[in-house]
C-alpha cells in the first residue's frame, strides 16, 4: 500500500477536497500542515512553489487539480463511465470559475471596484451557477449525485464551496446557505447527504477550526 503525504497550510483552503476524498474512501494519508519558516525550507522543493503538493511513496505532485485528479483516482470517486467522468469535471470546472470570482473579491484593493465585485459575485454571477447545477443535478437521469449513483469528486467539491460559502456567512443573499432556504433544493440536499457521509462526517467533527 502506498504511503501518501498531503502538505498544505493550516487551511482548509486548496487541499480540502483532497482530504476529503481520503477520509470518504477510508484511506490512511499524512495531513501535513506547515507554515512559516518549514514553508519557506520547503518551497524550493515543490514543483511549482507553492501548496498544496502531495506525496506518494515519496514522489511528489503539485497543482490542486492534478492532486485531486490523483486522489479522486486511487479513491474511486471519479465516476465509473466516460460521461460520469465528464460530468465531474463539468462541475469542478464550474467550482474553480466561482472560487475565481471569490478570489477576485477578496484580492480587489479598490473599495469601489470591489464592491462593484461584491454584488455582481454574490447577487448575480453565485446565483446563476447554482441555478445551472441544480438543473445539472435534475438532468442526472434520477440520481441524487452529479455523476452516477454514489458519490464523487463532483458532489465533494460542490460541498466544500457550499460549507466553505455557508460557515464565512458572506454575500448577500447569505440566506442560500442556511438549510432550508436556498431557492435549489437539489442542491441543498446534495450538500446534506454529502454531509452525512459516515466517514465525512467524523472528518467534520474533528478537523481543525478554520474559517476558509
Amino acid at each position: 500500500m502506498p504511503t501518501y503525504k498531503l502538505i498544505y497550510f493550516a487551511l482548509r483552503g486548496r487541499a480540502e477536497v483532497a482530504r476529503l476524498m481520503f477520509h470518504q474512501a477510508g484511506i490512511e494519508f499524512e495531513d501535513e500542515r506547515i507554515s512559516g519558516d518549514a514553508w519557506h525550507k520547503y518551497k524550493p522543493e515543490t514543483p511549482f512553489g507553492q501548496l498544496p503538493t502531495l506525496s506518494i511513496d515519496g514522489q511528489v505532485i503539485g497543482q490542486s487539480q492534478a492532486i485531486n485528479t490523483y486522489v479522486a483516482e486511487i479513491t474511486g470517486l471519479n465516476g465509473e463511465t466516460p460521461m460520469e467522468k465528464a460530468r465531474v469535471v463539468m462541475v469542478v470546472e464550474s467550482v474553480s470559475e466561482i472560487f475565481q470570482k471569490l478570489a477576485a473579491v477578496h484580492y480587489e484593493k479598490d473599495e469601489a471596484k470591489k464592491a462593484e465585485l461584491y454584488k455582481a459575485t454574490f447577487e448575480k454571477a453565485i446565483p446563476e451557477y447554482f441555478c445551472r447545477m441544480e438543473k445539472i443535478l435534475s438532468d442526472g437521469g434520477g440520481s441524487k449525485y452529479f455523476a452516477g449513483s454514489k458519490v464523487t469528486r463532483a458532489d465533494i467539491t460542490f460541498f466544500t464551496l457550499f460549507d466553505t460559502l455557508r460557515q464565512a456567512k458572506i454575500g448577500e443573499g447569505r440566506e442560500w446557505f442556511e438549510k432550508g432556504a436556498t431557492p435549489c433544493p437539489k442542491l441543498e440536499q446534495l450538500v446534506f447527504d454529502v454531509e452525512k457521509e459516515p466517514n465525512i462526517r467524523a472528518w467534520l467533527e474533528k478537523r481543525p477550526e478554520s474559517s476558509f
